[in-house]
């Protein structure tokens, strides 16, 4: 399953390997049974490696049953990141598969919200959103405003949902632990933002 999204969401893709995927999308991958049995018992590697084809191929490749069964995975805040982290730097309208890309992920974390409330990389999630939300204000750049308000949106559910006020997180296991309680100021910064966005 991880080498067919793979090759498919490649851009040496074949006409075969695209249908194949589709095939795959609707006929297994859609399933509850593959979605709350199957993936969230893979490593996390390989739940990374798919859940990363399967957004390239909705955000790249419009195919929508790929954002289908990306919507119905299991991630949790840590692979959340990543998948952030790996979408182009600056998307555009020459190549606006990362908008696609960015707001898929952030219509994700808005859904999800509540299921962070206890993940310990709750955090970072929500800083590197910020991340992504500033490197698209930061030149101005065409066509990123409702991308922009996705990921805001999903920083106000991430934190007001889960009233996540004073977060407890373990810096190391020789360190004490440390309170982060700057959740609120967060989810309030982003809700001005958004009024100010519209």
């Amino acid at each position: 399953i991880k080498d067919c999204l793979s090759s498919s969401s490649s851009e040496k893709r074949g006409q075969h390997s695209v249908e194949l995927c589709e095939s795959l999308n609707h006929l297994v991958l859609s399933r509850p049974s593959w979605l709350n049995g199957i993936f969230p018992k893979l490593d996390s590697s390989t739940k990374k490696t798919i859940a990363k084809s399967l957004l390239k191929l909705r955000s790249e490749s419009s195919m929508e049953s790929a954002g289908v069964v990306f919507s119905g995975l299991t991630l949790d805040a840590a692979e959340l990141c990543t998948l952030l982290s790996s979408i182009k730097h600056q998307p555009s309208y020459d190549d606006s598969g990362g908008f696609v890309a960015l707001s898929l992920l952030a219509d994700y974390v808005r859904g999800r919200a509540e299921s962070f409330a206890n993940d310990r990389s709750i955090l970072d999630l929500s800083s590197t959103i910020f991340d992504r939300v500033s490197l698209l204000s930061k030149d101005g750049n065409d066509g990123s405003e409702y991308t922009r308000s996705c990921l805001l949106h999903a920083l106000c559910s991430l934190h007001d949902q889960n009233k996540i006020t004073d977060l407890v997180v373990e810096t190391s296991p020789n360190k004490p632990r440390r309170k982060q309680n700057y959740s609120k100021q967060v989810g309030e910064h982003a809700k001005h933002i958004v009024s100010l966005l519209g």
